[in-house]
């Protein structure tokens, strides 16, 4: 469906053989049938609104939120969302009631109703239909208050079937646009998130547009296979990214490593998934994407317990995750001859914590003489806690919506619960950051990138002066217009052009 909520827009892998092409979308009579047609606790809705009035729409979404949101809850309705699909403005409304019926009569006497409908006449091209509901009783395990991102997609295709068959016989749907529209930037997006401490304080139209999908998966021809690596705490999982066409000599290989603040994130999510095939499209590299072990949530973040892997039960803390990818790194070499690859040409590269992950193991790897032949670093977190920003940093993330914001607390909660043990006893192990400038002169070739919109972007130039004062070519680059993460937005011009650069690296080792 391509609908847009606050979750992970991820596209899943083929493993065996593949074409690098998504999965094709469910046929439509498929999802009817299997999308029940009514329950009186759960609802969604239709809307239209015209892609080039996606501002618009959520500018007057807001500015009657407040007085919206006291209505709704008023009118008796809860886990009020909004998922929008950008290129051709369809809107499904969510909301759950004791009673979905009385609760939408309820809110059609609310005096905020008629101001709203008036607000949205701009923006909105006419339209009929009627809501379909569904009984689905599942979550969304990362978003408990939301519902299933498949019971969501069904019943958007339901209502949009209903909106279709409800229109008299022969009459066409009115266009939304006779163009393609391009999305909104994200550097555009930003302003309609402040002023929101926590994600759930957004509101649901500036929460739709924020998440909107900004381009379709990228298509690339590839075999996709999984396998394990041994390592000391068990199997290590990885996916092997490997050009479909014939080469005519070993490829460069990248190893890469998604992040997730040590917590989260799996072989999955576009910053491992897309990145690869995205990488290894460009470069006609390999790409070797490694699942390393994980650490529980403390308290303070929920205290979800983090994904297992093959092997003996431990509590995941530094080192591990680095043995992991030192495992994988090693395995990659060693098998150089069956994946087609020049062991010589390797880089070790990664995004946040994933970025400090393949920083960390590229200086152990160094120290004991098996070092890569690049480093690349996106938006890495290099110290355990950010390091002074400059004048124009400070002034460039004042702007960053509150609950976007790695602070100081953010930053020694993860970064403790990382370690298991005071930040005082951390080594260049954990952090590469905390190197001397005769330790980090080891490194090789070092590219680092963070973004504009990102506290860690202090972490990663901090980390670049440290390369350069110690000798290392260091090429520094800040993404301009990009929040923390942006390799995780599929179709995000700033993400095609960063992996162009991490390509061209590849190419020249």
């Amino acid at each position: 469906m391509g609908m847009s909520a606050h979750d992970t827009n991820a596209q899943g892998p083929v493993n065996g053989s593949s074409t690098g092409a998504a999965e094709p979308a469910p046929d439509l009579a498929a999802l009817l049938a299997t999308s029940p047609a009514r329950s009186p606790h759960r609802c969604c809705f239709l809307l239209h609104v015209r892609p080039e009035k996606l501002t618009e729409y959520v500018a007057a979404h807001q500015d009657v939120w407040e007085e919206m949101r006291t209505a709704l809850t008023d009118a008796g309705w809860r886990n009020y969302s909004l998922f929008l699909r950008a290129e051709d403005g369809m809107v499904v409304g969510y909301f759950e009631a004791d009673d979905v019926d009385a609760a939408q009569e309820a809110m059609g006497r609310a005096a905020i109703s008629p101001r709203w409908e008036a607000a949205m006449g701009s923006t909105s091209p006419p339209a009929a239909g009627r809501s379909r509901c569904c009984r689905s009783t599942s979550t969304c395990p990362e978003r408990p208050h939301m519902a299933d991102s498949a019971c969501r997609a069904a019943c958007a295709v339901a209502s949009f079937s209903d909106h279709l068959s409800s229109r008299p016989a022969g009459d066409p749907v009115p266009a939304i646009s006779d163009t393609p529209q391009p999305a909104v930037p994200m550097r555009d997006r930003l302003p309609a998130l402040r002023g929101a401490a926590t994600w759930d304080e957004v509101d649901p139209a500036a929460l739709a547009a924020w998440d909107a999908p900004y381009g379709p998966h990228e298509q690339w021809d590839l075999r996709i296979e999984d396998r394990e690596v041994p390592g000391p705490y068990g199997p290590v999982p990885v996916r092997v990214y490997t050009p479909a066409a014939p080469a005519t000599a070993a490829r460069p290989v990248l190893v890469w490593c998604h992040g997730g603040g040590f917590m989260h994130g799996d072989l999955d999510m576009p910053e491992a998934d897309a990145v690869a095939r995205g990488v290894a499209g460009r470069a006609g590299a390999v790409v070797v994407s490694v699942d390393y072990r994980l650490c529980d949530e403390p308290p303070e973040l929920g205290g979800r317990r983090a994904r297992r892997l093959p092997g003996p039960e431990v509590v995941v803390r530094a080192p591990i995750p680095l043995q992991d990818l030192v495992a994988a790194v090693r395995w990659t070499r060693q098998n150089a001859t069956e994946l087609g690859i020049d062991g010589q040409r390797l880089a070790l590269g990664g995004a946040s914590a994933g970025g400090n992950l393949a920083a960390a193991t590229t200086l152990h790897l160094a120290q004991r003489g098996e070092s890569p032949a690049a480093s690349l670093l996106l938006y890495p977190v290099a110290h355990p806690v950010s390091p002074e920003p400059t004048a124009e940093e400070t002034e460039v993330l004042a702007g960053v919506p509150q609950m976007m914001r790695f602070n100081r607390s953010t930053m020694t909660l993860m970064s403790e619960n990382y370690l298991g043990r005071p930040l005082a006893d951390a080594t260049t192990d954990d952090f590469p950051g905390l190197g001397t400038p005769e330790q980090l002169s080891v490194l090789p070739r070092t590219y680092i990138e963070s973004d504009e919109f990102d506290d860690l972007r202090i972490s990663a130039r901090r980390y670049a002066e440290q390369l350069t004062a110690a000798g290392v070519a260091v090429e520094y680059v800040v993404r301009e217009g990009v929040a923390h993460g942006h390799l995780n937005r599929i179709g995000l011009p700033e993400a095609a052009q960063t992996m162009d650069r991490l390509a061209e690296i590849l190419t020249d080792l």
